[in-house]
């Protein structure tokens, strides 16, 4: 609780709410306020209420009454007369007659005291009983002539208990009409009398009346030594006399210092204020001095000793005054003092004494409006100059008259540089307000300027005359305070007109579809300063650079012409926050290297504060002191904007404020940048493009797809390939025994021994032994048993490798039937570059050979070409291949080709000998017949279903299958590609089988004949050792175990395919296998039925006849004998291909699978080339696998055990002639037996290697072409991406379909917008893609903070790590980087991490130590979105919002796929609805392709989406004004309040209600630092006459502003609130002049500058809706009429409304009957009685009543004194005489009864109670409506209870014991009276009814 609350509580607890007002002084508080922290805390208020409660804590009471002249007054003393009272009176001096009227107010009042070691609280009471005399205290400066009341009491006599239920005890007590009786009750009489004078002169009383007096006389009654003037009164018994007397003594002087009468409009009552006249006796001592001041109108008035002589003298600071007479005409004709003396003299004073003085000071003036900060002046400006004070009539003076005012100044400061327009002030020297009566005309500046080449960057600050400019600054009222500074003030109205920017020497494109330049340049056209660039155009000549230089200037008119003001523009300087900055943005550079460009945020040398040359030229900030001064704006040429009107813009943007308010104004102007711009090389996109075109003839399978969208098909095919070698080791050892048993005379001995050796084929060799036989005839012989060992060892290598082609189609629903049909076909790749060249061209499109046009146009350059085989579906090649191959061939014959170096053969011979015509017409050549080659190749592998028309109905269609059906078989019909197969194969193995069995017995002979020539002679008996006997016979064999004669050879001859070469079997090219349906490549099949034609219509609908009509090419003509390429030289035939190869050649599509070389195809290319791979998106797939295995390690042991013998019988007869001739007979029989026994062990080790790779893309437009290969050390394919196109992602090393798509802005409307208003921005997304087509994007917003932050951080530790990397280079690049991020660059955030990381570095520290103080530096990054808070950024009609989060998918729409030329510009709205925000500055947006981005959130990407960001730039919302209230005391106190007096005052108290809109304070709390709205720089009070005229701001004495405006702006807003003692009669005001009475309305209205200009009011001001009434009023309230009713009510109506509160009544009856006729008298109706009489006083419209009812029955003629009658403001009306004739008509017909003098006393009176009818209620009335006087002393004018008070009302006495009938009648009778005098029923007015019920 604060300390005016705890005040407030008091005076409610004590139950004074209006007159009750609490000190509370500073030790006291102290006491309660134990932490001083200025407030009550919950524990310091139960304290101080636990005191309270127990008596601890008490209020002393002070009556207070209203304040008195006591001047010449000393010695005071109280005089008491009443019950047991102790009290005394206290008179505390005060300079003004003023009582504060609120605590605050009372507050200063007891602190000024304390300051003066008053203390009204000691004890002042010396005496108590029921009468004593007591010494009065007077307190405070002696110096003072007023004294406020005060009644004090002995302390804790009269104290109040107060606590927290003290408002309950006294909710009786409430009434404070007697503020006197409720503290003493009705003990207290006191009155308080000075007992002396200052003894300075005689006093002479009544001097004009004893004159004409003859029953006064002259005598010396009282004392010897002087006379004194007596008058003798008569008197009367029982009556009362009144004699009022008049002192004489002194004489009055009376004069002014007035001005000559021409320098105040003639007016006599304007003089000078507060002058000081200085009176001086002539006899008296030097020194002796008494100075008097002049009154507001510069008159003073002081009473001298008669007779006396005086020297009279007038002297205020520099100012020139001299004595000029004694008339205010003879003064006021005097305009100089060279004549006149300075002092005057007169003797021996007596009456009739004026004396005048004349102010002849000149001030000097420099009073304008001005053109802005220039020096030049608007002509026809009206300026209305009226006194502060009000004392003449305003004068209205014009420029023109200003003009033509004196010049010769005079005493001007030393330091003052003189204007031009410096003057001498043709009016007094005293204080004015000056106000702007009428400005220029600000219209029809348009008009003027449109013929200017500018006109269009001009703008003022919004509509209103110059009179709103300066009203809604405050500045329309202007003080010129020549009274104290007279010698120099400067009122300079600075009015800021148009601001205008000027691009010099670029003019406006009038047409925004201009596309043509006209060499003759007409205004509005594209004339050739617009060019920028390069150009290979005839009709002008371009530049690469362009300077633009730059003006900026304030527009003025001056009647019907414009005048710029160039070089005193608003900046800020000590006394003024104004500026003017430009903001320069492009894109007509580069974005990378324009420093300006749009779609940055600029920097020092785009943002920066204008200054401009003597020429009135921009001057551009040096970025070193060295630099020289450039003026220009420098522009670099970048790409050629390939969309819309081609144009770029140059934005010059100016903000000019004058300290208020900011005028935004911004310049375009287009540039056309001519040149080229490659395609693609965006970001990581390849700049090479593939286009794919078949070899005739050449396809070597075709997958058809079925319907269904869940279908697919496929084929797989491939090669098993097995390569083994074995080696075997076979010994075998035997022994075996022969005998045998005969009858004869012979010995015979035989031995045998026999040895086998060899590798696949056996060789043996046999030794004999000697044998002797004799002659025996029958015999027994026996061999064996035989028994024999063999031994084999085996070494075995195989390899098995297996290949596998499968070819799918697509399962993608989109693609089912023929679409997704799949070829595998030959091609070529057709590689090139292309750039998009914007240039102006008078041969094509809209252009002439007169008027060339901006023509978009494309150029190609061709790079050698690369064999491949293709894999496309056929919706691939007819809505990608062929509508690309038609765009190239639009290209090429719109003159694109630039540049051949693809190796195309021409028949000019190559392409650096032909013609550029040739280039090209070969070109359409080769392309037109490619794109027929692509029509045929899809005609045959996939012919589609026509629709033909119907003979009968030709508008009808049928389909057509005979085409597809050409093509088709049963599966294993006769026709089909695998019975066909068979058949041939049946054919050959039937012949084999169908041989006779005799023939293949003879085969046998004639193999077993094969070896017939070995010669007998060979096995004859050598004569060598049997030793030698293996070696003899393996040497007889060895020449047949291989014989390179085949028949001579035991073994098959070796032939080269025998040999272990896997690469010669696998790609083994012969005719056999290469046109088997199992080859990788073309079939015989497919090339037979390739060379057939084949009919087709252009389109799936064909005409009539047109199938059957057709003259079909087929693919491979006949001519060709299946041989397949390139022809030699364009425009040869097929048949004269020379360097083909054949169609079935299988080698070209296996070398695409593994990477080998083949057949290229291509003319100019005699050996075989690497083969290259091509396959497109879609769906389809290819699969390739490849396996081998390979015996690595085996072992075979075999061993075998034979046991053979045989039994013969032999019987033999021999005659031998002598050993050498004989005849042997033999016969024999024989038995045998075999028995054999083997053991085998064997293993074998087999390594195994597959790989396979899949090639499919799912996004149709996709194309790759790839070289595939095998890594050399483990086997897997190696992929080689050569070129191709692709999205969902962009792959390496091809084009990036997605890439080159970017976003611009078009406009932004963002900066200075009205509270919750929605930023706008018209952005466009440019699809500059490769190939310009249809694509899906997405838009999200991303955090130019961490954009920087996550930039820096990675660059910085990137630098750290490389070699040589030190501190320093860290820190550079850590500056650099942030640069580039523009504004989010330059922002505190990341300076502090710039600065930090430079500190380190400066101190000598590592590269990796700076990264890491870098680093840490970015840990207080903000939260990333907190700049946005809860603003909401929306998209489209839908407002759907983007986030950081997941993009927003956007359609951006491209250019059909035949076409790829037209760059497309997709519109959309993005709008941002701010929430809490009111400033984003770093908010980014950025489209992506949606796809990527897809990718990445779910799961991550190779690199970041292809994307593009634009930053939004600043977006600033403005706040509204914080709003302001009076408080509720001032609304209370305030709502109408009067003043008359100079010292009056209003103590207003304003807040502000609002606490989230704060006001500005110096040392706010972090959590209020947000809320506060700094641009609120006043909080005025202001005012003006009810319902008219300008609002003026209040004025205050100490305001430091010059022109005294009172500032209320404080830190309380919240608290407190803010306080203003507002003294209506300052200096600076003189509310209460005599001059300026009114009834003024009173509000309160904030002021924030700094805004835009064209923002909403509420912006820039907030004004209570709530108003305050104040009347001045300095005159006496004026009757306007008597009144009178029914003989006894009188009154009288006054003109305005008045306050009975203070009134006092007598009344006399002067007369017994009405109009004099009766027996006069003088008899004074005593208290008692004239508490029977009604007395009311009332107000109505515009007016006050006071009307007084006789009581019955009462009459005859009554002279009543009313004194007191104040109206509202407190001025007396001074004594107010009613005479009465009261009951006339009763007091005739009554006369004979009761006679004239008799009166009704009060015992017949009450007799009246029974009576009835009007007699009764007028007896009620007076009785329920009687006054009760309190005879009051002559300061108990009022009194106030709780330390202060200010009015007393006097108590209503109702008697309660009437009926209620009675009481209602009378109620209604008085209302009836009061219409009746007031002509009407009182009007419901809201003035308080001040001393109602009186």
């Amino acid at each position: 609780m604060s300390r005016a609350e705890f005040q407030a509580l008091i005076e409610q607890n004590l139950h004074f709410p209006v007159k009750g007002h609490t000190i509370i002084p500073d030790q006291l508080w102290s006491d309660f306020d134990i932490d001083s922290d200025g407030v009550l805390s919950q524990e310091e208020f139960d304290l101080t209420a636990r005191r309270m409660a127990v008596g601890l804590v008490n209020v002393e009471p002070l009556l207070v009454y209203p304040a008195r002249d006591v001047k010449y007054m000393y010695d005071f003393k109280t005089t008491v007369s009443s019950g047991d009272t102790c009290a005394n009176a206290v008179l505390v001096r005060k300079k003004a007659p003023t009582v504060p009227t609120n605590s605050s107010g009372w507050d200063s009042f007891y602190q000024g005291l304390v300051q003066q070691d008053v203390n009204i609280f000691e004890n002042h009471v010396t005496e108590c009983g029921e009468l004593h005399n007591a010494d009065g205290y007077v307190l405070g400066n002696v110096n003072h002539t007023m004294v406020v009341p005060l009644v004090a009491t002995v302390p804790g006599r009269h104290s109040l208990w107060v606590d927290i239920f003290s408002a309950q005890r006294r909710a009786a007590e409430a009434n404070e009409t007697d503020l006197q009786d409720r503290i003493f009750g009705d003990r207290l009489n006191m009155e308080v009398h000075a007992t002396r004078r200052y003894p300075d002169i005689v006093h002479v009383f009544d001097k004009n009346a004893n004159e004409n007096r003859t029953d006064e006389r002259r005598k010396s009654e009282f004392s010897s030594l002087t006379d004194v003037e007596s008058t003798s009164l008569a008197v009367q018994h029982k009556h009362m006399i009144e004699k009022s007397f008049e002192d004489d003594t002194v004489t009055i002087v009376k004069g002014a210092v007035l001005f000559p009468r021409d320098w105040v409009d003639g007016s006599t009552r304007c003089g000078l204020f507060e002058a000081k006249v200085k009176v001086a006796e002539t006899t008296a001592p030097e020194g002796e001095v008494d100075t008097y001041h002049t009154d507001e109108t510069g008159w003073f008035e002081f009473a001298l000793t008669r007779g006396k002589s005086y020297i009279f003298k007038v002297e205020f600071p520099k100012h020139t005054i001299c004595y000029t007479g004694r008339t205010i005409q003879g003064a006021q004709s005097v305009i100089d003092c060279d004549e006149h003396p300075n002092s005057v003299t007169i003797s021996q004073i007596g009456d009739g004494n004026f004396i005048f003085f004349t102010d002849v000071t000149k001030a000097n003036i420099d009073l304008g409006l001005y053109h802005g900060e220039c020096d030049a002046r608007y002509p026809d400006a009206i300026f209305r100059i009226t006194p502060v004070n009000g004392c003449h009539a305003p004068v209205l003076v014009s420029s023109a008259a200003i003009s033509g005012w004196m010049t010769n100044l005079q005493d001007t400061p030393e330091d003052l540089t003189i204007p031009d327009n410096a003057r001498v002030w043709p009016f007094a020297a005293m204080d004015y307000s000056i106000m702007l009566h009428q400005g220029s005309r600000v219209d029809g500046v348009t008009e003027l300027i449109r013929n200017e080449t500018w006109k269009d960057g001009c703008m003022n600050e919004g509509p209103g005359d110059m009179l709103h400019f300066f009203r809604r600054r405050n500045t329309l009222e202007r003080l010129a305070l020549m009274r104290d500074e007279a010698d120099w003030q400067s009122i300079r109205y600075k009015y800021h007109g148009f601001i205008c920017v000027e691009l010099v020497g670029i003019p406006r494109i009038a047409d925004e579809n201009e596309l043509c330049y006209d060499p003759s340049e007409p205004e509005g056209g594209i004339q050739g300063v617009h060019f920028i660039g390069s150009s290979q155009s005839e009709y002008i000549v371009v530049s690469p650079k362009k300077e633009v230089p730059l003006k900026v200037f304030e527009l003025h008119r001056n009647g019907d012409e414009l005048v710029r003001c160039y070089t005193n523009l608003p900046h800020k300087s000590p006394s003024s926050d104004g500026f003017t900055k430009v903001e320069i943005r492009e894109d007509v550079g580069d974005q990378a290297s324009a420093l300006c460009h749009r779609n940055g945020d600029g920097g020092p040398m785009c943002d920066f504060e204008v200054t401009v040359n003597e020429d009135g030229y921009v001057e551009w900030p040096r970025a070193n002191e060295e630099d020289p001064s450039k003026t220009t704006i420098s522009l670099a040429a970048g790409p050629p904007r390939l969309s819309g009107n081609h144009r770029r813009s140059l934005f010059a943007s100016i903000a000019r404020s004058d300290g208020y308010f900011t005028t935004f104004v911004t310049m375009e102007r287009e540039f056309v940048v001519l040149g080229s711009k490659v395609r693609g090389a965006m970001g990581d996109s390849d700049d090479q493009f593939w286009a794919t075109v078949p070899i005739d003839g050449l396809v070597y399978s075709v997958v058809h797809d079925p319907p269904g969208d869940a279908s697919h098909a496929e084929i797989a095919s491939g090669t098993h390939i097995e390569l083994s070698f074995d080696v075997t080791k076979t010994r075998s050892m035997g022994a075996s025994g022969d005998w045998e048993f005969g009858y004869g005379y012979y010995f015979e001995f035989a031995m045998k021994s026999t040895i086998h050796a060899g590798w696949v084929a056996e060789a043996g060799i046999q030794l004999d032994g000697l044998g002797i036989e004799g002659e025996i005839i029958p015999s027994h012989e026996e061999t064996g048993p035989a028994f024999k060992v063999t031994g084999t060892s085996t070494k075995a290598w195989t390899m098995t490798t297996e290949t596998e082609r499968t070819i799918s189609t697509s399962e993608d629903p989109s693609f089912p039937g023929r679409s997704g049909d799949v070829i595998l076909g030959g091609g070529i790749e057709l590689v090139y570059k292309l750039s998009d060249v914007l240039d102006l061209r008078g041969d094509i499109g809209l252009g002439t050979p007169r008027h060339p046009c901006l023509y978009a146009d494309v150029s190609i350059t061709w790079l050698p070409r690369k064999p491949t085989s293709y894999l496309y579906s056929v919706h691939s090649i007819e809505a990608v291949v062929i509508p690309n191959l038609r765009s190239l061939l639009t290209i090429v014959r719109t003159g694109g080709v630039k540049k051949d170096n693809s190796g195309l053969q021409y028949p000019c011979a190559t392409a650096s000998s032909c013609t550029l015509q040739e280039m090209q017409n070969g070109w359409d050549t080769e392309l037109s017949s490619r794109i027929s080659a692509w029509r045929r190749t899809l005609d045959f592998s996939s012919p589609q279903v026509h629709l033909l028309p119907k003979p009968s109905a030709p508008a009808e269609y049928e389909k057509d299958y005979s085409q597809v059906e050409r093509i088709t078989a049963p599966l294993m019909g006769k026709r089909s590609m695998y019975s066909r197969t068979l058949e041939h194969g049946e054919n050959e193995f039937n012949e084999e089988l169908g041989k006779n069995e005799r023939l293949a017995a003879q085969d046998m002979a004639n193999e077993w004949m094969k070896f017939g020539g070995m010669s007998l002679l060979d096995f004859g008996m050598l004569p060598f050792p049997s030793v030698m006997l293996p070696y003899i016979n393996f040497g007889r064999l060895a020449g047949f175990i291989e014989n390179k004669t085949p028949h001579l050879s035991i073994g098959y001859p070796k032939t080269l395919h025998n040999a272990a070469n896997l690469h010669d079997v696998f790609t083994d090219r012969s005719a056999s296998v290469a046109e088997s349906i199992y080859s990788l490549g073309a079939n015989s099949f497919a090339i037979e039925d390739a060379a057939k034609a084949v009919a087709f219509c252009k389109h799936k609908k064909c005409a009539p006849g047109e199938l059957e009509a057709a003259a079909a090419r087929p693919l491979l003509p006949a001519s060709a004998k299946r041989r397949v390429g390139e022809r030699p030289a364009l425009g040869q035939v097929a048949s004269s291909v020379k360097t083909g190869f054949d169609a079935t050649d299988y080698g070209r599509v296996t070398a695409s699978f593994t990477g080998d070389t083949g057949p290229s195809g291509m003319t100019g290319t005699a050996k075989d080339e690497k083969i290259l791979l091509t396959f497109s998106g879609g769906g389809h797939a290819l699969q390739f696998s490849f396996g081998a295995s390979e015996v690595e390690d085996n072992d075979v042991f075999h061993v075998a055990y034979e046991l053979s013998g045989e039994s013969r019988n032999l019987l033999n007869g021999e005659i031998k002639i002598h050993n050498i001739v004989y005849v042997k007979g033999h016969l024999a029989a024989s038995q045998t037996r075999d028995f054999t026994t083997e053991r085998v062990l064997a293993w074998t080790k087999t390594g195994h290697i597959s790989t396979t790779y899949y090639l499919a893309d799912a996004d149709l437009g996709d194309k790759f072409v790839i070289a595939v290969a095998t890594d050399t050390r483990y086997g897997t394919p190696v992929f080689m991406t050569q070129g191709g196109r692709s999205r969902c992602p962009g792959e390496e090393e091809t084009v990036h379909r997605h890439s080159g798509i970017r976003l611009e802005m078009d406009y932004a409307i963002s900066q200075g917008l009205n509270p919750g208003d929605a930023a706008v921005f018209r952005l466009k997304i440019v699809n500059e893609s490769p190939y310009r087509e249809t694509a899906r994007f997405g838009l999200r917003l991303k955090d130019g903070i961490d954009l920087a932050f996550n930039d820096i951080h990675v660059k910085m530790f990137e630098e750290s790590e490389r070699d040589g990397a030190n501190g320093t280079s860290v820190s550079r690049v850590i500056n650099e980087t942030a640069r580039k991020h523009g504004r989010s660059g330059t922002s505190s955030h990341t300076q502090r991490v710039i600065d930090a990381a430079a500190k380190k570095a400066r101190s000598g520290a590592s590269a990796l130590q700076v990264a890491i103080t870098g680093a840490a530096a970015m840990q207080t990054q903000p939260s990333v979105g907190a700049e946005f808070e809860n603003a909401e950024f929306g998209v489209g009609l839908n407002h759907e919002t983007i986030d950081l989060g997941d993009a927003l998918e956007l359609l951006v729409f491209g250019d059909n796929m035949a076409g790829k030329q037209r760059v497309k510009e997709t519109a959309f709205y993005l709008t941002v609805n701010p929430g809490r925000a009111r400033l984003i500055q770093y908010a980014q947006v950025e489209i992506l392709s949606f796809c990527e981005a897809d990718m990445l959130t779910h799961g991550g990407m190779y690199r970041y989406p292809i994307h593009h960001r634009i930053s939004l730039g600043a977006m600033t919302w403005e706040r509204e004004c914080p709003p302001v209230a009076f408080d509720a005391t001032t609304m209370a106190r305030h709502a109408f309040t009067a003043v008359s007096q100079p010292d009056d005052s209003l103590t207003l108290t304003v807040f502000n209600p609002d606490g989230t809109n704060l006001w500005p304070m110096s040392d706010p709390l972090p959590d209020q630092a947000e809320h506060i709205n700094e641009r609120l720089s006043l909080v005025r009070i202001q005012y003006r006459l009810q319902g008219i005229g300008e609002w003026i701001t209040a004025k205050s004495e100490d305001s430091p502003e010059t022109n005294k405006k009172k500032n209320l702006l404080c830190d309380g807003s919240r608290l407190d609130g803010c306080t203003f003692d507002w003294v209506v009669n300052n200096q600076y005001e003189k509310l209460l002049s005599g001059f300026k009475d009114g009834l003024y309305e009173v509000r309160v209205k904030n002021f924030c500058f700094g805004g835009p200009s064209l923002a909403t009011e509420n912006v820039h001001s907030y004004v209570y809706d709530e108003t305050l009434l104040l009347s001045t009023d300095t005159v006496k309230p004026m009757e306007q009429t008597r009144v009178s009713s029914d003989e006894r009510f009188y009154g009288v109506k006054f003109y305005e409304a008045i306050d009975c509160s203070a009134s006092t009544v007598s009344v006399r009856k002067i007369n017994s009957r009405c109009g004099g006729a009766g027996t006069a008298s003088n008899t004074l109706v005593t208290p008692e009685q004239l508490n029977g009489y009604n007395i009311k006083c009332f107000n109505g419209a515009s007016e006050g009543n006071w009307v007084i009812e006789f009581p019955y029955p009462t009459r005859g003629q009554y002279k009543v004194t009313v004194n007191g009658i104040r109206d509202v403001a407190g001025n007396s009306v001074g004594p107010v005489y009613v005479y009465a004739d009261v009951r006339c008509s009763l007091a005739k017909s009554s006369s004979a009864a009761l006679g004239e003098s008799e009166e009704i006393d009060m015992a017949k009176r009450e007799t009246l109670k029974g009576a009835s009818g009007a007699e009764r209620i007028a007896a009620a009335a007076s009785i329920i409506h009687r006054l009760e006087v309190n005879a009051l002393t002559a300061f108990a004018l009022g009194a106030a209870i709780s330390l202060i008070s200010v009015f007393a009302y006097s108590r209503s006495a109702r008697t309660e014991s009437w009926p209620r009938k009675i009481q209602r009648e009378a109620e209604d009778d008085r209302e009836q009276n009061e219409r009746l005098l007031s002509g009407d029923m009182p009007s419901k007015t809201a003035l308080p009814a001040y001393g109602s019920s009186v």
